[in-house]
């Protein structure tokens, strides 16, 4: 296996944090809004955005060099986050987008995470939480389609 010419994913995702923490700890208090406030909302998210891409980019990596990655798992909880993001600036086509990229994710996944059950590699109860993961993105996005969850 190769070793990546960056620091571990527990590196990059603890100085993320604490990137973030900062840049919120040292705002002036008169430019801090309440946390009711959905301005606010909106730039946490996307703060939590950027921080999930980069450690979507840090497991793709990995996963390219041939390590074990949960990079689709990590695209997944990005496509949740961006779904938040959407539904809080009233962005109901980007909702269904992120829904339908999730879907197609968890269709990966589930496909990957098969070849891995053949092999021996993960146990049934592993490949059938994939699965069940699929199958309840899928309800989300047709919930989504019908306008349930708008």
């Amino acid at each position: 296996m190769k070793h990546l010419p960056f620091p571990s994913l527990g590196i990059v995702i603890l100085l993320s944090c604490v990137l973030a923490w900062l840049a919120v700890a040292q705002s002036p208090e008169s430019e801090r809004k309440s946390s009711s406030d959905s301005g606010d909302v909106v730039h946490l998210l996307t703060q939590l955005v950027r921080l999930q891409e980069g450690v979507v980019a840090a497991h793709r990596q990995q996963y390219l060099a041939g390590q074990r990655s949960e990079f689709l798992a990590a695209e997944i909880d990005l496509s949740k986050t961006r779904i938040q993001l959407a539904k809080e600036r009233g962005q109901a086509e980007r909702v269904l987008e992120e829904l339908q990229r999730i879907v197609k994710l968890h269709e990966q996944r589930v496909k990957r995470l098969s070849h891995e059950f053949e092999a021996g590699a993960i146990t049934a109860v592993e490949h059938q939480k994939a699965e069940i993961s699929l199958l309840k993105a899928q309800v989300r996005l047709a919930k989504a389609r019908s306008g349930e969850d708008r």
